[in-house]
């Protein structure tokens, strides 16, 4: 996370503010960067509601090999408890993916192998997941500001359509069941608000835009857009699936059962 860069001294002369990777630094040394960015390690339980931060490095920048020999520690460190660490989730930087490569993961959806082996056993997987709320917000990002996507079939999903879904709204004075605002077209000053990106490539946007594609000419040509909007729902419902029940399709925790339904809509 970022951290705003500040030196500070307080009444026992202690400087805060510089790089702080744990260790004993000579602050008179000028070669010592300051700190703006915080990395920090949260362990959350599967079978339980809880969480604990249990280290935290300030740092300048640090590349992927560096992270993976944090990370390796922090797994020992869990491991040396008796819990069992199961995943890694992390925010979806080209750093922190060079972060799990480097310890073996691969990404490449053919290769099915999204995991990296436990220093304490090769049988013992580790899985790593990309942070579904970060994820959401660059999908929305990307398609906010590029516009137009062309998704397989060479089709454009195209923003024009949900600005034109809150227009109609607006001009008709009653919502097609979306939670559509000014604030969702103009997320720049927002962009780190999960609600308002998750909200925009929803089921109630796609409901809306399969409607308007067959009787308003102002959406003709909206079917890829309301197929984008309903695959990034329907993703961010499994990845943040938790109960073995619940009202949505896709929000059922994964398992044997769950496994082959959610795997089609990809």
């Amino acid at each position: 996370m970022c951290v705003k860069k500040h030196i500070e001294l307080d009444t026992c002369q202690n400087v805060y503010g510089y790089v702080n990777m744990g260790m004993d630094y000579e602050l008179d040394n000028d070669d010592i960067p300051q700190a703006r960015n915080a990395l920090v390690f949260l362990v959350v339980g599967l079978n339980g509601y809880w969480k604990l931060p249990i280290g935290y490095f300030l740092i300048d920048s640090l590349n992927g090999t560096e992270r993976s020999n944090l990370l390796k520690t922090a797994i020992d460190l869990v491991k040396d408890t008796g819990a069992y660490l199961k995943s890694v989730t992390f925010d979806g930087t080209n750093v922190n993916t060079t972060m799990c490569t480097s310890l073996g993961a691969n990404f490449n959806l053919d290769s099915n192998t999204a995991f990296f082996s436990s220093n304490h056993s090769k049988d013992e997987k580790v899985f790593c997941f990309y942070d579904p709320s970060h994820m959401i917000k660059l999908v929305r990002n990307a398609f906010g500001d590029k516009k137009t996507i062309v998704n397989g079939n060479g089709q454009k999903i195209r923003w024009d359509y949900i600005q034109k879904l809150y227009q109609k709204e607006n001009c008709e004075g009653l919502r097609a069941a979306t939670k559509l605002t000014n604030r969702h077209l103009h997320y720049y000053n927002e962009k780190m608000n999960v609600r308002l990106a998750a909200q925009v490539p929803s089921n109630s946007v796609c409901d809306a835009l399969l409607y308007l594609n067959g009787s308003d000419p102002n959406f003709e040509g909206s079917l890829a857009t309301a197929e984008f909007c309903l695959i990034f729902n329907n993703a961010f419902d499994i990845l943040n699936s938790r109960k073995q029940l619940s009202n949505k399709p896709f929000n059922n925790s994964i398992n044997e059962n769950t496994f082959e339904k959610n795997i089609v809509i990809f």
